[in-house]
């Protein structure tokens, strides 16, 4: 484990295509965190002074931004990491709630073994179902491909970056904020992936939010 590394979860006040879903989502990450023996070292940031009394009342510390228009997760991070200068990150959405156990030590160890890295983050294994995927016509269903088999076995394997946790080098963060293409600059760094065992889910809309209702009796 790593000594003092933060866990940031910024979380904005407003969803507009999920409302109310932040604070609902909230208390589940910081169960986690919980779990994890990480509680202590969890900072919660956010423009809602209610989504803060929220996270002060399940005993985490919380920082007050000044969100500015356009403004995502990683500039709200920057916004911290003013006033609270640490060497690398945790960063903890909220809206991808399923993380698997020791997920943090597993990403933490790889961190420690490649100092030529700018970060590490979780990735799931998903099944390539293109075969299955239909279009919907005015009188019926068909088809998008034309495979001669329709069976699961012969879907393969794929990987893709699920968002549920990053750790994340301050020095490289610093050079993302002030370039003039941050999306971009990031995601063509030199990164390393750790696979996350859990469900995927990013909760995004009212559909994606009763799918997890339905999970998380399972999962949490």
């Amino acid at each position: 484990m790593m000594s003092n590394i933060p866990v940031l979860i910024p979380i904005k006040e407003h969803s507009e295509r999920c409302p109310e879903k932040n604070r609902y989502l909230l208390p589940y990450t910081i169960n986690y965190l919980k779990q994890q023996g990480r509680l202590s070292s969890a900072w919660v940031i956010s423009d809602s002074p209610a989504l803060l009394a929220l996270a002060s009342s399940l005993h985490v510390n919380t920082f007050l931004e000044v969100r500015m228009p356009g403004q995502n997760e990683r500039t709200a991070c920057w916004s911290f990491l003013q006033l609270h200068p640490y060497p690398e990150f945790l960063l903890c959405p909220a809206t991808q709630p399923f993380r698997s156990e020791n997920l943090i030590d597993e990403m933490e160890c790889v961190y420690k073994n490649r100092g030529d890295i700018d970060f590490v983050t979780a990735m799931t294994i998903i099944a390539d179902r293109q075969q299955f995927y239909v279009n919907q016509m005015p009188d019926r269903y068909e088809f998008r491909t034309h495979s001669e088999c329709r069976m699961g076995v012969t879907c393969e394997n794929t990987f893709m970056i699920d968002g549920s946790l990053y750790l994340i080098r301050t020095s490289f963060l610093n050079s993302i904020v002030h370039s003039q293409d941050p999306t971009s600059s990031f995601w063509n760094a030199k990164f390393t992936c750790v696979i996350n065992k859990a469900p995927f889910m990013d909760i995004d809309t009212k559909d994606d939010l009763y799918k997890f209702n339905f999970l998380k009796k399972f999962f949490l």
